[in-house]
């Protein structure tokens, strides 16, 4: 998987050879119940459809013209990024690849300006769990922060006029 190609023959079997990914890419397709990537490989999206793609630790493993993304617990080496909005979020553009960010912010893993105050969850493919209550990827608070101190607000004016009827 991942190996340069310009025909089809070239490439493992059940594999095609992708000429719009890189000018030629092996690869097969996956992401359903009966198709699991070759060892080496890991199943990623690519321009809508989910396809093995040579699994890497950094650039360096990865084909001229390709960089090493990461995508939730999967890498694999795909057509190098241009910008931070190539990547998925959570990663940062580095020399070609889409790189984890180092470090926390506020208490989230992985966050970045174009999420929705949410990191990303470890397989793109489950649905993410709702974030822990003080988040701090941009959230300032939510709707039940709001409900809660209307809430307050509303009981403590009912309980003074309750008061003032008594007397």
């Amino acid at each position: 998987m991942g190996d340069s190609c310009t025909d089809d023959a070239e490439c493992p079997a059940g594999g095609a050879c992708r000429r719009d990914i890189t000018e030629g890419t092996c690869v097969i397709a996956c992401g359903t119940s009966c198709s699991v990537c070759p060892q080496g490989s890991s199943c990623m999206e690519y321009e809508g459809e989910m396809l093995c793609f040579k699994a890497c630790e950094r650039g360096s493993d990865c084909m001229f013209g390709q960089g090493c993304w990461y995508e939730g617990s999967v890498t694999g080496c795909k057509p190098v990024c241009e910008t931070h909005e190539d990547c998925p979020v959570g990663t940062v553009c580095t020399l070609g690849s889409c790189l984890r960010r180092a470090g926390r912010d506020a208490g989230c893993s992985l966050c970045d300006d174009r999420d929705a105050a949410q990191p990303p969850g470890t397989d793109a493919a489950q649905p993410l769990p709702p974030p822990p209550s003080g988040c701090g990827c941009g959230v300032q608070g939510g709707a039940g922060t709001a409900t809660g101190i209307l809430a307050a607000a509303l009981l403590g004016a009912a309980l003074r006029r309750r008061t003032r009827c008594r007397t």
